[in-house]
Parts: structure tokens; C-alpha cells; sequence
């Protein structure tokens, strides 16, 4: 179906751009994105991710979702921050050599690090944002349904809380206090279908406002 993502939110729960204005909806599926990407294993997540080098000023992770981070061929192990100053300390039970075959890396004002420094690479996936001029028809791929179906869970609840400020119209309310639970649900078991055919089971999980 070649349309717009916010468009195909909008046929599923029959608003208007009265009761949900068109950003509030982009809004709505730039959130689907989080949660899918909250309840996804990180292995799962592979394919839709993009590796960066880390140099020694560190790589900015805002808006975006560490996989895992690698010096070389080996995997870095993630560490607090508060160990920056020990890991270059020679005389500390921390101090990480440059002949290490166990790197680390941490993460500081949005930013990782790796010790030691050079050859490391951060796999990460951006938390997207749904812009209508970048990802028109799809945005995270095979979890295109499971990402609708959230973002019009949150339409039809946008859609219920016009109506009871406006009208007042209690039954219209209930009526899409259950739309929204049930395009809820709907993502829930697209997301756990997707996984479960992976190998993988879907954690319980809120929902993500």
C-alpha cells in the first residue's frame, strides 16, 4: 500500500485533522518506533542498525539505541563512567592495557567511549523520527505493522480525549478507550508473531508515552 505512514494510521482509526492534527499523529508513530525498538532484542535489531567509528572524542548516541560496541574483532564490555580515570591508571585493579584482548566502553553525556582508544566502532540503531519527506511508506521494515498499530492505539486514545473535553459524548469515548486497546493489543501480537518466528519471545512491556 503506497501511502503515507501517518495516512495509513488515519485509515485505521477513522480520525480527523480535528480531533488529532497531522504532527500529533507523526508524533504518534515517531513513538511506535521506541517502543518497537524497546521490546526487540538487540540481535533482532541488527539489520535495521549502522556502525560508526568511536574515536578518542567519544561518538554521540542521541536519539539512538547501542547494540553493542567492538575494538577491532573483540567486544567491549560496558563499564560506569566512574571508572574513566582507574581504566588508564597503571596502578589501579581497573587499568585497562593497550594490549587488552577485554576492551571497555562508557557512556558520557550521550556520548561512548572506548579504552583504549583507536580501532572501535559503535553498532546502533537511531531512534527514527517519522519525517513524511524521509520515511514515507515504510519505517522500521518488518515491523512496519506492529509500528501502525501502536501509533493508532495512541490516535484513538488522542481521538477519546478530544471528545470528552468537546462533547462530553461518554458512549463515543468508551468506544475509542477500546480502539485504542485493542490497536494495542494488535501490536503486541504483530511484534510477538515477528519475534516468535525468530526464535524469540515478547517481554511484558507498558506502553511508551
Amino acid at each position: 500500500m503506497n501511502q503515507n505512514l501517518h495516512t495509513r494510521v488515519r485509515s485505521l482509526t477513522g480520525s480527523t485533522t480535528v480531533e488529532t492534527v497531522d504532527n500529533a499523529v507523526k508524533d504518534f508513530l515517531s513513538l511506535a518506533v521506541k517502543w518497537v525498538i524497546h521490546n526487540v532484542p538487540s540481535k533482532v535489531l541488527e539489520p535495521l542498525a549502522s556502525e560508526n567509528e568511536v574515536t578518542a572524542d567519544g561518538y554521540s548516541i542521541t536519539n539512538t539505541t547501542v547494540i553493542r560496541v567492538r575494538k577491532g574483532n573483540r567486544q567491549c564490555d560496558e563499564v560506569p563512567f566512574s571508572q574513566k580515570a582507574n581504566m588508564t591508571d597503571s596502578e589501579s585493579l581497573f587499568f585497562v592495557p593497550i594490549t587488552t584482548k577485554y576492551p571497555k566502553y562508557y557512556i558520557h553525556n550521550d556520548k561512548v567511549f572506548v579504552v583504549p582508544i583507536g580501532n572501535a566502532y559503535v553498532l546502533h540503531v537511531p531512534n527514527r523520527i517519522y519525517d513524511n519527506s524521509t520515511y514515507t511508506t515504510t519505517i522500521l521494515g518488518d515491523f512496519d505493522n506492529a509500528v501502525l498499530n501502536y501509533a493508532a492505539s495512541l490516535d484513538a486514545a488522542a481521538m477519546a480525549a478530544y471528545h470528552l473535553e468537546t462533547e462530553e459524548d461518554i458512549e463515543l469515548v468508551q468506544l475509542q478507550q477500546q480502539m485504542s486497546k485493542n490497536y494495542y493489543d494488535a501490536a503486541r501480537v504483530e511484534l510477538a508473531g515477528h519475534l516468535s518466528a525468530k526464535g524469540f519471545a515478547l517481554q511484558p512491556q507498558g506502553q511508551t508515552e
